[in-house]
């Protein structure tokens, strides 16, 4: 559980947050300058607030009241921050085994073959930071930070900076991270997409404050603040075929079959699947004749209307969206409830495959 209650100033900016949870992977979303490092820093004790509370699982960390403040070395706060900030004197391997050293050995949850293997960092561990990508060195950071037996995960926008591909990739290794091990984590980023695969329960922060709080489906048209890209969901499914001469792979995900590009797929293996709302059409009345290869039938959900757009969830087996006009949404009758076809090339697709257990 994570409860916080406080209030904290930082230059001219004032900090008054009030949030509790018991969800395993907790969100905190808002726009720049909203307050979200401030928040963080307050957690980790990087910042002492001027009054309030802060605990998690039930071990106080901050309370003007009771006149605690544990300092911030005592918290067992694994903090990855954006940048990385990995030694760059040392090798991956040593980075990874910094803090696991300082832990006492009847404290230490998780071993480094253990970490180095769900984040995928074996070719990684004799070589020196410098040399590696931006994708593999948040992923280091991640794998070092958990080697402190933390009680709480702290991820301060973790895929900032990178492009689409590398994104995905380390979002792939988050969701693998919470399934595999039982860790505490708090999420923070300014892009919607990032939560609806990974987080549980999450606050929207905004000048300071948290204005709503509840799961990411339930908050996905209070979030809204003119992000510039499409939402986009990651699904996970298992691949089940693979057709190397017609150059695409099966994976099966929520019961429906997708067609996905072939790229290092293979039967059996973990896949997270991507697509961005822009790239899914829908129809109605009858399955259409199409050059797209992913034709799903569905039930429309939900209709969001988030101003600049309208955004139609549409349960194929697992949810999906589709960003529509409001015309489109009137002329083809588009409501909950309402059955249609999702239609999407398989180049729209992008698949992130792990190895399988």
């Amino acid at each position: 559980m994570i409860a916080i209650d406080a209030v904290a100033v930082r230059g001219a900016f004032r900090l008054e947050a009030s949030f509790r949870s018991d969800a395993r992977v907790v969100g905190i979303y808002g726009p720049s300058g909203s307050g979200k490092t401030t928040l963080l820093d307050c957690i980790a004790g990087l910042l002492r607030p001027r009054s309030g509370e802060i605990a998690i699982g039930g071990t106080w960390l901050y309370s003007s009241e009771k006149g605690i403040d544990v300092p911030p070395e005592q918290r067992r706060i694994g903090y990855v921050f954006q940048d990385g900030r990995l030694f760059p004197h040392l090798s991956v391997r040593e980075n990874l085994l910094f803090g696991w050293r300082a832990v006492p050995p009847d404290q230490r949850r998780f071993a480094l073959g253990e970490v180095a293997s769900i984040l995928d960092l074996g070719a990684l561990l004799d070589r020196s930071p410098l040399g590696l990508s931006g994708g593999e060195a948040r992923r280091v950071a991640v794998g070092r930070a958990l080697l402190t037996s933390p009680r709480l995960l702290i991820l301060d926008e973790p895929l900032s900076g990178l492009d689409q591909a590398l994104r995905r990739r380390v979002l792939a290794h988050l969701l693998h991270l919470k399934q595999r091990l039982d860790v505490f984590m708090l999420y923070v980023s300014h892009s919607f997409s990032d939560f609806l695969p990974l987080v549980d329960s999450m606050g929207i922060l905004r000048e300071g404050r948290i204005v709503r709080v509840g799961s990411p489906a339930a908050l996905l048209g209070e979030a809204d603040v003119g992000e510039p890209e499409p939402l986009e969901v990651t699904l996970q499914g298992t691949v089940t075929d693979v057709f190397p001469e017609r150059g695409y792979a099966i994976a099966e995900i929520g019961g429906a079959r997708f067609q996905l590009p072939l790229e290092d797929e293979k039967a059996g293996a973990t896949v997270f699947v991507s697509l961005r709302a822009d790239q899914v059409i829908l129809a109605v009345e009858g399955a259409p004749r199409t050059s797209a290869r992913n034709v799903l039938r569905g039930v429309v959900t939900e209709v969001r209307d988030l101003g600049a757009r309208v955004l139609v969830g549409v349960d194929v087996g697992p949810l999906i969206f589709a960003e529509v006009t409001r015309s489109a949404i009137e002329e083809l009758g588009l409501r909950p409830g309402r059955e249609v076809h999702a239609l999407f090339k398989v180049r729209s697709l992008r698949a992130v495959s792990l190895p399988s257990e």
